[in-house]
């Protein structure tokens, strides 16, 4: 919130006001709630699930692509040590016995939409109307 809207909510008598100073995108990419007016779009966040099986960059490919494979996942995401995805093992393109680092091993990607980018993009919501059209 602005220092301008808090200083608002004080002068209305509102006592417990805070300046969440990371902001409204981390708010939303935290899966915290939101309010708005109308019926909400889909956020992607909504779509993550944190059960997905990752590994990091100096880990040995086969069996982290086995480890996936038998939790029933296609894939093994690939992390830095902060977390931020780099890229994927496909279980079905990775032998068990691989012993390359996966950061070797990974397809780059995929890319990273924002937490709190409308799902499906309007556009994808767009190309699926008008290839349902006979013009």
């Amino acid at each position: 919130m602005s220092p301008r809207a808090a200083w608002r909510l004080e002068q209305l008598g509102f006592s417990a006001v805070y300046d969440y100073t990371a902001g409204k995108v981390d708010w939303l990419a935290a899966g915290l709630h939101t309010e708005r007016p109308g019926p909400a779009a889909p956020r992607v966040v909504s779509a993550i699930d944190a059960g997905v099986p990752t590994c990091g960059l100096a880990d040995e490919a086969g069996p982290a692509a086995a480890r996936a494979q038998a939790t029933g996942w296609p894939v093994c995401i690939v992390t830095n040590d902060a977390g931020i995805v780099a890229g994927r093992l496909r279980v079905d393109k990775i032998a068990g016995d691989d012993r390359r680092e996966a950061e070797e091993a990974m397809e780059a990607g995929p890319a990273t939409p924002a937490p709190t980018t409308i799902w499906p993009p309007p556009w994808r919501a767009w190309s699926n109307v008008t290839s349902q059209c006979s013009w």
